[in-house]
Parts: C-alpha cells; structure tokens; sequence
C-alpha cells in the first residue's frame, strides 16, 4: 500500500518540479518543435485505430472523419530523469467536432529507461485509456447500452495486488456495475457526451483515497458516490484505473 502511494505522491513532485522550474526561449523553442512530434505521434497512433473502421484523414494532429473532425494537443507537465528512470507526464487535450464540441482531457504518465521509451509509454496509455473509447464512440461500435446512455469503455488499468477471480475484470458487467452506481450524476450532467475518469486507491476496507472527474473536472461527489461499492479487498493495496466516455440517448 505504501508503494501504490509513493508512485503517486512521485508523480504529484514530478509535476511541482516542472512548474517551478524555468526555460530560456532556445529552450522553449525546441520543447515546441518536440512537442509537435509527439503530437504528431499521437494522431498517427489514434488514425491507426479509427481507419479500420472508417475512413480518415490525418493532417498533422488533426484527423477529419467524415463531417467530425479531432485535434490533439499535448502540454508537457514533466520531462526528466528521476531515481534512475526517465519520467514523462503530460496532459492530452483533445477537441472532437461533430454537431457540438467536446474536449477531453487526460493526463499520461510514462516511464522507461529512455526519454523515447516513456515518450512512448505515455502515447500508448494515452490510447488503452482513451483512444480506443473515442474510436468505438466515433464508429458506434462496441458500446453497452446501461438506462439510458451507450457507455464506450477504455481498458481496465490495475497498478499492484489486485484478488483473482473477482468482477474486476474490465468486462461488460463491471461496466454495468459502476455506471449503475453513478447513474444520476451522468443524468445531472449537462454535456450529451460525458467523460468519467476514475482513479481508486482501494485497500482491504474499500476505497481508501482516489481522484475522479467528469467532464474533466474533479468531483468530490463521484469519488464519494464509487466509495459505496463493494470492491475487491487487498491487503497490498492496488490502484485501480478506468475511463468511459457516455454518450446520453
């Protein structure tokens, strides 16, 4: 349990660093030249999903898909080494157009022994976590239909112990499960299309401290609201990561 809070409490630091740290404008300049590849990156990597489907097309970090068409954007909260490995933690803000205009914004943490490694890593969360939702959203596939919304699932994310054989299995009926539960804050929501972001400590008397957002804002009363389910206990802890994008019929 005291790792799962470390590795948090590391990445809180990591993004303090950042934001106190200064650049000097040669500095500035090519952060804006690499950060443009890593978006670049990024389209690629969510074009590739979207085209087998459905036909694209990707300029730069813009995708046109028919009349919809999606922009990437990627601020940088930290880049650098820390205890050995390189950390790199961004935020991806995405701007989807279709009748209305929807942002989502998610954050990524990477680590690996290169700079490249965790650039990679962080895109790659990116998309398990966000990018194939969209993907199912935008080609109206693989949604479950739960009262009155189609509820488009990221892939489940478990940091630590979690228990065998228990419904935390990222499938259909552990959508079922959690929606149901926050069912009237999604009604209570004024956007058609809702994101919920979900970030669980859970222990072995439920959910021990968390952050959680909708419509990518931080809600006390989601966090408060998921904290009456049953979860799976752990005496080791594990951190327990999902992220749907509902859209209201």
């Amino acid at each position: 349990m005291k790792k799962i809070k470390s590795t948090l409490l590391t990445f809180v630091i990591c993004f303090f660093i950042y934001n106190c740290n200064g650049q000097s404008k040669k500095t500035e300049q090519k952060i804006e030249f690499e950060l443009n590849k890593v978006e670049e990156i990024a389209t690629q990597h969510l074009y590739d999903i979207i085209i087998k489907n459905s036909k694209a097309i990707k300029n730069g970090n813009k995708i046109i898909l028919g009349d919809k068409s999606i922009e990437i954007n990627v601020n940088v909260e930290f880049d650098g080494k820390k205890e050995g490995k390189w950390i790199y933690a961004s935020n991806f803000s995405t701007i989807v157009k279709t009748s209305k205009t929807t942002e989502f914004n998610i954050g990524s943490i990477g680590i690996g022994n290169s700079r490249e490694e965790a650039v990679n890593v962080s895109i790659q969360e990116w998309i398990a976590v966000f990018g194939i939702p969209l993907s199912d959203m935008l080609n109206n596939k693989n949604g479950y239909k739960i009262s009155e919304t189609i509820v488009f699932s990221g892939l489940m994310g478990i940091r630590g112990n979690l228990p065998k054989n228990t419904w935390l299995n990222g499938d259909s009926e552990m959508t079922a499960k959690i929606i149901s539960h926050i069912s009237q804050l999604i009604k209570s929501a004024k956007d058609e299309i809702v994101s919920v972001d979900i970030k669980l400590i859970i222990g072995n008397n439920g959910v021990l401290d968390g952050e959680c957002k909708l419509g990518n804002k931080v809600s006390i009363e989601l966090l408060n609201q998921l904290k009456t389910i049953e979860w799976p206990a752990s005496g080791e802890g594990y951190l327990f990561k999902q992220f749907y994008i509902i859209k209201k019929r």
